[in-house]
């Protein structure tokens, strides 16, 4: 005789189950082969049952509902707003304030002695607008102009300080002697206005105040001026 091996525990299991599970079976084709409840398998089986199907969601599993729970939340969109423009501020510029122009007295003086142009020469005149000899012209125009000056030519002539011809000015006066020689004596006189030999004069009897070339007076000619601007 062989010996005989001590039966394992998983052989043990074996053997109980096996049984029961050909019990089971046993029982299933008994109730299944006659009778009523034979033919209430064959019907359900002919007939089965529609298990309705739910509308609502399936539970999650749990790897699932985890993944669900723990998912990111979405990043907003953010819309950069575009950048403004840079406000470029022009610098101000202060215009600068006209600067009023002051009347030189020189200027004053050939002014006023323009004014009177066309106004009757008459020996000895100091009137304004009616006669004028020529010195008094001249002392007309350089009250207007704020000045008192001696009355008669020779007077005029001592009352200036004589220059040379390139340091006149507009509104200086213009000399006349009676010779080339400086200290004698001075007859006529005229307003200087510059460039030209030009001067503002009351030639003589029978004319009128004007604007004359003073050339003719040659070498005689000197010059003067009043020490004020």
């Amino acid at each position: 005789m062989g010996r005989h091996r001590k039966p394992t525990r998983l052989q043990k299991t074996a053997a109980v189950a096996v049984p029961a599970v050909a019990l089971s079976a046993a029982c299933l084709l008994t109730t299944t082969s006659s009778g009523p409840s034979a033919h209430l398998t064959s019907d359900v089986l002919a007939n089965p049952v529609k298990t309705p199907v739910s509308s609502q969601p399936l539970p999650l599993s749990a790897p699932r509902l985890w993944a669900a729970i723990h998912q990111p939340e979405p990043t907003p969109t953010v819309t950069k707003p575009a950048p403004a423009k840079p406000v470029v501020h022009k610098p101000v510029v202060a215009k600068p304030k006209p600067v009023a122009q002051t009347e030189s007295f020189n200027a004053k003086v050939v002014k006023a002695a323009e004014s009177q142009l066309g106004v009757p020469y008459v020996w000895g005149g100091t009137t304004p607008g009616v006669a004028f000899d020529c010195s008094g012209l001249v002392q007309y125009a350089y009250e207007q102009a704020g000045k008192w000056i001696p009355r008669v030519t020779q007077d005029q002539y001592n009352f200036f300080r004589s220059i040379p011809k390139s340091e006149a000015r507009p509104g200086d006066l213009v000399f006349f002697h009676t010779t080339s020689d400086p200290a004698s004596y001075v007859y006529h006189v005229g307003i200087f206005l510059g460039g030209n030999d030009m001067m503002v004069v009351a030639p003589a009897p029978g004319s009128d105040v004007q604007i004359q070339n003073f050339d003719w007076g040659g070498n005689t000619i000197t010059f003067g001026t009043l020490d004020i601007n």
